[in-house]
């Protein structure tokens, strides 16, 4: 009897040992998003953008800051992005600098998230985090000087230098000219009238309502004056210039930095405002020298193109 107690015993444990212990079920996190176009001044804030590295940093205790966590994905073409099955820590969603565009988070913290989180449907569900861009915006400036009306005209020299000048009547009335930066490209005007032995000047900045203008990578805007120089005169060599050379040399190169009027401005204004010259002692037909350096802001072409091939509305600012 003593025998089958023990062997009844040792079944039963048997049996205990055999019955199947439920796997604690692996919970898998997911982070998930879109890279897309940001609203502010754009026609479709939820186009996603395709090719953009995102990059997961890890919250590090040691360091006190996110280091690269080695996960890194690339957008698909509808601008969206995974990481999936991801280990226990605390996340920041970013992305690799890219040089035409601005990366724009939200509030702060709004790109980052802690493993693990409450789900109550068991499978982790996935964070969406969405990255917004918009063009980055560059400023650049240009020298630019008054012609008669078209580049080049009136030069004061023939080679080399592009320093150009234009004539005027006194009497005539009011004359705008033209402002070409570079060279070629209008970037505003010069207003011009007379009164009772004075000349009234303003230079006028192009502005944002125009059409948009090329320089070298970037399409731009034409938005403000910097500086100025200006001198008017009998004729174009009673300008300030640098010396001629040679026995019957003539003048050569204009000096702004010598002009009678002169003025810059930080930021860059949209204009000059009058500039009031005494021409009373001057013949009643003289020459103007208007010198600047005009303010451009634009963006890189191959974005501006690529949001305007793609029929987005794209607002300059």
């Amino acid at each position: 009897m003593k025998r089958e107690y023990v062997f009844m015993g040792v079944l039963l444990a048997l049996m205990v040992l055999a019955v199947p212990v439920a796997a604690e079920e692996k919970v898998s996190y997911s982070i998930v998003g879109l890279k897309n176009l940001h609203c502010t001044g754009w026609g479709s804030s939820g186009v996603g953008l395709p090719g953009f590295t995102i990059v997961l940093e890890v919250w590090d205790d040691d360091a006190n800051m996110f280091v690269d966590s080695g996960y890194s994905q690339i957008t698909n073409d509808k601008g969206y992005y995974r990481f999936d099955d991801l280990p226990e820590g605390h996340y920041r969603v970013t992305e690799e600098g890219q040089k035409y565009w601005t990366l724009l988070t939200g509030a702060e913290g709004a790109n980052e998230v802690t493993i693990p989180w409450y789900c109550p449907c068991g499978n982790g569900c996935p964070k969406f985090i969405s990255l917004q861009n918009r063009p980055k915006l560059f400023r650049g400036d240009e020298t630019a000087w008054a012609a008669q009306e078209d580049p080049g005209e009136y030069r004061f020299v023939d080679r080399g230098n592009w320093a150009t000048y234009v004539t005027y009547d006194v009497g005539e009335g009011p004359q705008e000219y033209p402002l070409f930066a570079g060279q070629t490209h209008l970037a505003g005007y010069l207003n011009v009238y007379d009164d009772n032995g004075k000349l009234y000047v303003t230079y006028q900045a192009l502005g944002t309502n125009e059409d948009p203008d090329t320089i070298g990578d970037y399409t731009v805007k034409w938005t403000g004056l910097k500086e100025y120089h200006l001198h008017v005169a009998n004729t174009a060599d009673d300008i300030p210039r640098t010396p001629g050379r040679g026995r019957n040399a003539v003048p050569g190169n204009p000096i702004p930095g010598q002009f009678m009027n002169k003025d810059s401005f930080n930021p860059a204004t949209a204009s000059s405002g009058e500039i009031v010259v005494d021409i009373s002692e001057l013949n009643d037909s003289i020459v103007i020298a208007a010198h600047a350096v005009m303010e451009w802001e634009g963006y890189y072409t191959e974005v501006f193109d690529y949001a305007i091939d793609l029929g987005w509305q794209f607002a300059w600012r």
